[in-house]
């Protein structure tokens, strides 16, 4: 097996690590979508870093990422990774935590309409400290999601009513 060092943010760790997760010693197999990820990840090259957001290309904020260590039961040639390929995969991972916060959002909206009291009860249920991330800033996650949706939904209906 091999240690492969993911580069995230703190809360990103910390909500992956908890045990209805990845658990607090993950080992991966290629077929679980984790091994999918880095399997595609790692398998492309050339990389652009300008593709990255700035929280994972401005090394300010590179500074500010720890380490995800997840141990691979598949065989991969760590040394053909570079610094590139984790910040990759933790904007990966990033995208997912977001995803994953909006649907449980919505899941919870559907039985409490309340988005706040689903942001609240995320934090909790995964036991993310609001010192890694505000539930503000995590409410914002969920509406823009909802915004998104809406939008979509709004366009989708000028189509069939025709205005």
């Amino acid at each position: 097996m091999n240690t492969l060092p993911i580069l995230v943010k703190p809360y990103i760790r910390e909500y992956f690590l908890h045990k209805q997760n990845l658990g607090p010693e993950p080992i991966i197999e290629r077929r679980h979508w984790l091994g999918r990820l880095i399997s595609s990840i790692i398998s492309f090259h050339p990389l652009d870093t300008n593709e990255l957001p700035d929280d994972y290309r401005l090394p300010s904020n590179i500074a500010k990422l720890v380490t995800l260590n997840v141990e691979v039961t598949f065989p991969i040639k760590i040394h053909q990774i570079d610094m590139h390929h984790m910040l990759q995969m933790g904007n990966a991972l990033e995208s997912m935590f977001e995803q994953h916060l909006s649907f449980y959002a919505k899941g919870y909206f559907s039985y409490v309409v309340n988005y706040q009291g689903a942001v609240n009860k995320f934090f909790t249920e995964y036991a993310i400290s609001e010192e890694l991330i505000s539930k503000e800033a995590a409410y914002k996650v969920v509406e823009r999601d909802y915004k998104i949706e809406k939008d979509k939904k709004d366009a989708l209906i000028k189509t069939f009513v025709g205005f």
